[in-house]
């Protein structure tokens, strides 16, 4: 009962700066990329899917949900920025990490019969983590 308490205690101390960090005026700014959005090479679109962890403060407080993350991956696969969108505060950390360890294939930018200026250097995907306790 004392540790719940205490864990309630910390997490009162800790939610208003989680908050802050993931408040509207702070999302991510992915205006330095020029992309696509990659909604029609997601179904196959997986080289490595990494399920997040549970956090021991979220989980302290029974916070669940969904989280959504936007992220940014370049032509190689490789996700190159993440942004919590939505979803309980305290879940943001463990959802943005685990989706930059994220891996997609290699199937745009190769083969599209456009101007290479034309070409998008990045691609754009929403990915979305459930939390169930």
């Amino acid at each position: 009962m004392k540790r719940r308490l205490l864990n309630v205690f910390l997490l009162s101390l800790l939610l208003p700066n989680a908050s802050v960090a993931q408040s509207r005026e702070t999302l991510c700014d992915f205006s330095k990329y020029k992309y696509s959005w990659a909604d029609h090479f997601l179904p196959n679109g997986f080289r490595k899917v990494v399920k997040p962890k549970y956090p021991a403060v979220a989980r302290a407080v029974k916070a669940n949900g969904s989280v959504q993350v936007d992220v940014i991956f370049d032509a190689k696969g490789n996700v190159r920025e993440a942004c919590a969108v939505s979803g309980h505060p305290l879940l943001h950390a463990a959802a943005v990490r685990a989706a930059r360890e994220t891996k997609f294939k290699r199937n745009f930018n190769l083969s599209m019969p456009q101007p290479i200026s034309l070409r998008s250097k990045y691609m754009k995907a929403e990915l979305y983590y459930t939390f169930v306790l």
